[in-house]
């Protein structure tokens, strides 16, 4: 593992577990970072972002992004995007430079439209459903493996957009599947299939199974279950900037911890999920902006870290054990009990 990586995984401190129904957060510390950002919210706000389609015909799999600021952005893996010719969430986290324009690897969360709602993307304040976001971040290191060998022989004359466009795609057959499930289970109706139209149909539940998870101070990421079984962990390397995502990466496993009945089980082992990220396999690709991006996969986890400059910027692991037989089951039962409505 890289040796940047596995430090900060060895300085990581757990705090006070915090529990709404079948979720159970705690809080994470971590080692102290120097590098200076802004968020996306925060570039936004200033106005010194501008994320819009990458040219008037636009591009499903890619974005583009104009930074004004003298600061790098970061923009995380799975934050959505709204507007453009269609919604989508980031594919992989990414650091722009200051001063840039840089092309964004994206999938679509919005199957049904393609047209303009705005020229320029706004930002919704909301990161993926847990399931969207850990079958995007899956395929795209899927694809990353098996272009691994044009990585290597396009050499230094590739460009930060032909990686984007080539490498970090993802399976989006099977991001618009997850969409249509959560769909199902909430009981949207969206005549885009949107992903956020289950947030504003959830809105109102879903703030109030959130509320009981309150940032600590100096905390930098979480470490989330359901019903005892660890669902991901999450961090960054500033604390400011941690506090500016909080609210919408507690809400990416809220949104689907919410739709769980509450079982009984024993206390989590942070310590042997930590294990099984150490002995993960590794690979490395450079990214379409500034840094390093490891990925990580093994029978029970998938996730990546981005690095620059001998810190870990951002990192998020998916387990692959969080068992979503009971979801699929209660929806087997609600598509059965629904055709023998229909059928009476």
């Amino acid at each position: 593992m890289n040796e940047t990586v596995r430090e900060y995984l060895n300085g990581l401190e757990f705090l006070k577990p915090q529990v709404s129904g079948p979720m159970e957060v705690i809080p994470v510390r971590a080692p102290g970072g120097s590098l200076s950002y802004l968020t996306l919210s925060e570039a936004m706000e200033r106005e010194v972002l501008w994320m819009g389609e990458v040219d008037e015909s636009g591009s499903v799999p890619q974005v583009r992004a104009v930074n004004r600021s003298c600061e790098p952005v970061l923009l995380i893996d799975g934050e959505e995007l709204e507007g453009g010719k269609q919604n989508r969430v980031i594919n992989a986290t990414v650091l722009l430079p200051e001063e840039s324009e840089t092309i964004i690897p994206v999938s679509c969360v919005e199957q049904a439209r393609w047209s303009y709602t705005s020229k320029e993307f706004r930002d919704p304040g909301r990161v993926a459903a847990l399931n969207v976001r850990l079958t995007k971040t899956r395929t795209v290191t899927e694809n990353l493996e098996g272009m691994a060998g044009h990585i290597i022989d396009s050499g230094p004359e590739q460009t930060p957009e032909e990686r984007a466009m080539e490498f970090y795609r993802s399976n989006q057959g099977m991001v618009w599947e997850e969409v249509n499930r959560l769909h199902r289970r909430t009981g949207t109706e969206s005549g885009t299939g949107a992903m956020g139209d289950a947030y504003r149909k959830e809105e109102d539940k879903l703030n109030k199974f959130r509320k009981p998870f309150r940032p600590v101070k100096d905390q930098k990421g979480v470490l989330v279950a359901i019903n005892g079984t660890i669902a991901g962990l999450e961090f960054v390397s500033r604390a400011e900037a941690y506090m500016r995502l909080h609210e919408r990466i507690i809400g990416s496993y809220a949104i689907e911890a919410m739709l769980h009945d509450r079982v009984e089980h024993g206390p989590l082992n942070e310590g042997s999920f930590i294990e099984e990220i150490m002995g993960a396999d590794e690979k490395s690709y450079p990214s379409p902006s500034y840094g390093t991006d490891h990925r990580y996969t093994s029978d029970h986890i998938t996730g990546s870290a981005l690095t620059h400059r001998g810190e870990v910027v951002h990192s998020v692991f998916f387990s692959l054990e969080n068992d979503r037989l009971p979801c699929r089951a209660m929806e087997m039962m609600r598509s059965n009990h629904h055709i023998s409505q229909n059928h009476q």
